[in-house]
């Protein structure tokens, strides 16, 4: 039954005391739920096992300890206990509810006192489900009369519950229990708090160490890249490689994404050794965030800024052909791109680095992707908040709430979540995202670092601070109130402010880069890009504009200098690289108005909103993602060039070359010929693109070699003068009309060698064959058009039933015309004649029909038609 109580105010300060107190069970302890800040002055007290369904924050699921508070009113019999349980929540209750499930862990019957109570349950190792648990109590030796439950707080610090019990009923079944859904006071979430340590898990792993490959030896100077495939989504919590080397500069370690295969230009991680004696050394990255996806492939890269040495230094361990889930890559530190070791090309050995990846097995239900953990900032640059969501078993997220320290600094509604931070003061900052769902469940990040520095020059003020860019589209933002120009800097293009601002970046491969800036009030930034280790020495690459684009060499660090064009402007520099292309080579050759896929890659960087393949200024097809799969038709025939542009999340775009295509003309071959319909048929086409075939007709008398040619059909309605026309405007064109039906059969009625009028007497019902002949490399389109002296017959009524008959001739032909007019089609009379057409046209009034003609009881019908006398 539900009691409310009357604590007295002594009784709750002993709770708030006793919930301040916890126990860590080591360095890496968390707490992942926590409802213990808040009483609510209540408890339920019940005699069958229930509990609390609780969504679980943080990422450490290896529980290690349990504290709950309880309230307890009866007499002392030595035989009043509590046995604690926790179940998973896998089946299926209601449509958006899982009720408690498997059994994960049961606590012997532990003793309880009367009164207010914590108990703490200490060294446990259970491993709770990534998201939800049921945490349940049930009780004994509670007499008739006596009293003991669960008190109640709220709201939950950590995690969350629900506003509801579930209760195990005598036949086994759980049920759902809500004591109130309105009354703040009787909310059923209990006083609980749970700390564990992460479930720390080997994933991947190549032990052995048979030998060793040297990153420095002779003139060789390289870097190694270690793939490996995430059998576990979750956290990287420990890397252990085997290294020897001497003290003249640490060995970096860094977690990279993978393109192809091969070791990525995107960093998730980093740490160094600081020391190497040949034997195992563990990093720990926890701190790091670097979270892993199963069934994706990473690379483990180690790299030095020793010097060169005569004798191989700098080792890592090895072993043959041993890892069957990624291979070893290397580098040069210089120009150059990831070759695999086993490359056939060089003779070398199919080997690989002796590792072993540890995880933490979680997918947070929020996890920040920026800003990077202990990540530093220059005072007034904005800091981006983003995060990335996992969709919630039930509900939909609403919204990221972002904290700094206790206090709300800004929210977003869709992904990615981004909010920019304009105002952090100088210090560190503590930062938190919470994401809302449509029960107003709130799922926590952990906690990240950011420090913003004292106001100052930016920290990447001078030519030797510069910041490394990391990725293929980054962006990067700095103020520049107190930046300056150094001595000897070398600038190729100078601006008002005199002021620079400095970064570099390595090219992972040849793509062509756009770099580009911008200031916050007006545009006139200036991107300067150089190679070279000294500022009194640099070699000019590009520069002097808002926008640069060149073609990088795969493994060159560039230098890249913006310039603001007013002092004390915020300059927003923007790399982009043509991230989107197409996953198979485009065909060679194609017909117009065949259907046609082309199939995109993913992303290598960003968020891709829209990718688009482009023939110049057409759009064929789009997607609003990537990869992707489009399809269309080339509407017409050519040669052209395709462009495949990718629009990203910030709205900047990246072109990406596709290569050039011949569409040859859907009537390239005889066989292939398009029908002409109608008396009058005009039509655009476009030779480019097309062929001749073997026993093709030549066209006798031309200045130019025929390099194609079309193909049509068409049959006279009517028998009369035709004028057949091909129209160019550029290029030359001839045509040709035959009469046959067969290549090999063909008779030549008629043809012209140039764009002018061809002249024949059309036969009714003949079928012509019409051959136009171009230029192969014609873009331009040509029109051909057919017209003959066809006469129109067009009839209204008039006054009193007469009829207005005019008749309109395109060229005026010999003779006079008469008309004729018939009641059945078989037997035609004479009703005018002598009619000279003015201006190819006339009109005739028929005064009605004869009285003779009418049929009985209504107005008879006449059909007219004209002719030459």
């Amino acid at each position: 039954m539900f009691k409310r109580s009357s604590i007295v105010a002594s009784s709750r300060r002993l709770l708030q005391m006793a919930a301040a107190l916890f126990l860590l069970c080591s360095a890496r302890a968390e707490i992942i739920y926590d409802n213990t800040s808040t009483y609510l002055s209540n408890y339920v007290s019940e005699p069958r096992e229930y509990g609390d369904q609780l969504d679980l924050g943080g990422m450490a699921r290896r529980l290690t300890q349990v504290e709950f508070y309880y309230y307890g009113r009866f007499a002392t019999n030595g035989d009043e206990a509590v046995k604690v349980r926790f179940y998973s929540n896998e089946r299926n209750y209601d449509s958006f509810r899982k009720s408690p499930t498997t059994l994960l862990y049961e606590s012997e019957w532990m003793p309880i006192q009367s009164g207010f109570k914590r108990h703490i349950l200490n060294n446990l190792n259970l491993v709770l489900p990534a998201h939800t648990a049921t945490f349940t109590v049930e009780f004994k030796g509670i007499g008739a009369g006596e009293e003991a439950g669960l008190l109640f707080y709220g709201p939950p610090t950590e995690g969350y519950s629900f506003n509801e019990f579930w209760m195990h009923n005598p036949d086994g079944k759980w049920a759902i229990v809500n004591y109130s859904n309105n009354d703040p006071f009787k909310r059923a979430s209990v006083g609980l708090r749970l700390i564990a340590t992460p479930d720390v898990v080997v994933d991947q792993q190549q032990p052995s160490a048979a030998r060793q490959v040297a990153m420095r030896r002779g003139g060789n100077s390289v870097r190694y890249g270690q793939t490996f495939t995430a059998d576990v989504t979750g956290y990287l919590a420990e890397l252990t490689v085997n290294t020897a080397f001497t003290n003249e500069a640490p060995i970096q370690v860094r977690i990279l994404d993978t393109i192809d295969g091969k070791p990525g230009p995107h960093v998730l991680g980093r740490r160094n050794i600081l020391s190497g004696g040949g034997t195992n050394q563990t990093l720990n990255f926890l701190a790091s965030a670097v979270h892993l996806q199963k069934g994706r492939q990473y690379a483990i890269e180690f790299s030095t800024t020793a010097p060169l040495s005569a004798e191989a230094t700098y080792l890592i361990a090895a072993a043959t052909n041993s890892y069957a889930r990624g291979e070893l890559w290397y580098r040069n530190e210089g120009p150059g791109v990831w070759t695999a070791v086993s490359d056939p090309r060089f003779g070398l050995e199919a080997i690989d680095a002796a590792f072993q990846v540890r995880m933490v097995p979680m997918q947070p239900s929020v996890d920040f992707i920026s800003p990077r953990p202990s990540q530093s900032f220059d005072f007034g640059e904005p800091i981006v908040l983003r995060s990335q969501t996992r969709p919630p078993e039930i509900g939909t997220i609403l919204r990221v709430r972002y904290f700094a320290g206790t206090n709300e600094i800004g929210s977003a509604t869709k992904p990615p979540y981004e909010f920019v931070w304009t105002t952090a003061s100088a210090g560190e900052h503590q930062l938190r995202a919470v994401a809302e769902d449509s029960f107003r469940r709130p799922f926590r990040t952990g906690i990240s670092s950011a420090f913003v520095r004292q106001p100052g020059p930016p920290e990447n003020d001078s030519f030797a601070n510069r910041l490394p860019l990391e990725g293929l589209n980054p962006r990067r933002m700095k103020p520049t109130a107190a930046a300056t120009l150094e001595s000897g800097e070398a600038l190729r293009a100078t601006s008002v402010a005199d002021a620079t601002v400095w970064w570099s970046w390595t090219a992972y491969d040849s793509t062509s880069v756009r770099i580009s800036a911008q200031n916050s009030s007006r545009p006139g930034a200036m991107v300067s890009i150089f190679t070279g280790t000294n500022v009194t020495a640099l070699l000019l690459v590009t520069n002097g504009a808002p926008s640069v684009q060149f073609a990088p060499v795969a493994g060159v660090t560039y230098a890249i200098s913006v310039s603001p064009e007013v002092r004390g402007d915020l300059v927003v520099l923007d790399m982009l690289t043509a991230d989107v292309r197409l996953s198979a080579p485009l065909p060679t050759s194609a017909k117009a108005n065949q259907p046609l896929v082309f199939s995109t890659t993913g992303p290598r960087a960003g968020n891709i909103t829209n990718v688009s393949l482009w023939l110049g200024g057409i759009r064929l097809a789009s997607s609003d993602s990537a990869p992707a799969r489009l399809t269309n038709a080339i509407p017409f025939s050519g040669h052209f060039d395709l462009s495949l542009v990718a629009t990203d999340e910030r709205g900047l775009k990246t072109v990406f070359e596709a290569g050039a295509i011949t569409v040859r003309p859907q009537n390239d071959s005889f066989a292939e010929r398009l029908q002409l319909l109608g008396e009058s048929p005009s039509i655009q086409i476009r030779p480019g693109g097309g062929t001749l075939e073997t026993g093709e007709p030549s066209v006798v008398g031309l200045s130019y070699t025929e390099r194609s040619s079309t193909w049509w059909s068409w049959t006279a309605p009517a028998s009369g003068v035709v004028r057949v026309q091909v129209v160019s405007t550029q290029s030359p064109a001839s045509l040709a009309i035959f009469s046959g039906s067969t290549l090999s059969q063909l008779t030549l009625v008629a043809q012209t060698i140039s764009p002018q009028i061809l002249t024949l007497n059309a036969v009714a019902g003949q079928t012509y064959q019409i051959r136009v002949v171009g230029n192969a490399q014609d873009t331009q389109p040509l029109r051909l058009s057919i017209t003959g002296d066809w006469l129109r017959l067009n009839i209204g009524k008039g006054i009193n039933g007469t009829m207005n008959l005019s008749f309109n001739l395109e060229t005026l032909p010999p003779g006079n015309l008469l008309v004729e007019y018939s009641s059945d089609l078989r037997t035609w009379k004479r009703a005018a004649t002598g009619f000279v057409p003015a201006g190819g046209a006339f009109a005739w009034l028929d005064a009605g029909l004869p009285a003779t003609e009418k049929p009985p009881g209504g107005e008879g019908a006449r059909f007219y038609r004209v002719v030459r006398e």
